[in-house]
């Protein structure tokens, strides 16, 4: 991997990055809707409702997860934050971190990002087939055999990389602030790979019509901590 773009919103304060896989390769990106399933017991019960999420790379790699739009509607005794997505009995989403209430939740729940799991050293594999497994499950099991919630929206979407491949960088942060007319982007990394330079490139929509704004060397491979 020789280079790293960033692809930067001419909007206050923010910001939109995109990486490639170590190998050169775009990361393979697939969405799962959860809206309709059903959140009943404890993790690992019979009762529980899974998904597959599949068309990652045999083993892939999986380096990010966002969810958006998520709707839970609790019932009986139940809490917002008891409904819980475990992925392939690997990692955890809790959408309503904090809510300690029978509701009406906040809903629309949504965050995450493409590299998220990478960053925090939660990475973990799909499975041969290339598939992830999204169980819907109950932190604390208020009736047995019963569903504690309804989710009634909400997508989660993996990125992935191919078996044994990770992003050439560890993002700590990417930040664009607007200064008088002009914007001051940092950002820092705390691993890179192979990483000859970073070109930082600007769009009017965000959407296309990019245009290069300046190129920094980068750190090549390096395990330290390191600011732009």
């Amino acid at each position: 991997m020789k280079w790293l773009s960033y692809l930067i919103w001419l909007l206050p304060i923010s910001n939109l990055f995109a990486q490639t896989c170590g190998d050169g390769s775009a990361p393979v990106v697939q969405s799962a809707v959860i809206g309709g399933m059903k959140s009943w017991d404890a993790q690992g019960d019979s009762d529980n409702e899974s998904i597959l999420l599949c068309g990652f790379p045999a083993n892939g790699n999986i380096i990010g997860g966002e969810h958006s739009g998520i709707d839970i509607s609790p019932k009986f005794n139940s809490y917002c934050n008891e409904a819980r997505f475990r992925l392939n009995n690997a990692v955890t989403l809790t959408p309503a971190v904090g809510e300690n209430n029978t509701g009406p939740c906040i809903n629309n729940y949504s965050g995450g990002g493409s590299s998220n799991l990478q960053d925090n050293g939660l990475v973990f594999q799909a499975d041969g087939a290339g598939c992830v497994t999204i169980e819907s499950f109950e932190s604390y099991d208020d009736i047995s055999n019963f569903v504690d919630a309804d989710i009634t929206a909400g997508v989660i979407t993996l990125y992935a990389c191919p078996e044994g491949v990770l992003l050439p960088i560890e993002l700590k942060y990417f930040r664009a602030v607007p200064e008088d007319k002009t914007n001051n982007i940092t950002w820092a990394t705390s691993s890179e790979l192979n990483t000859e330079w970073h070109i930082v490139e600007r769009s009017a929509t965000g959407t296309g019509n990019w245009e290069k704004m300046g190129q920094i060397e980068g750190a090549g491979t390096s395990n330290e901590n390191h600011i732009y």
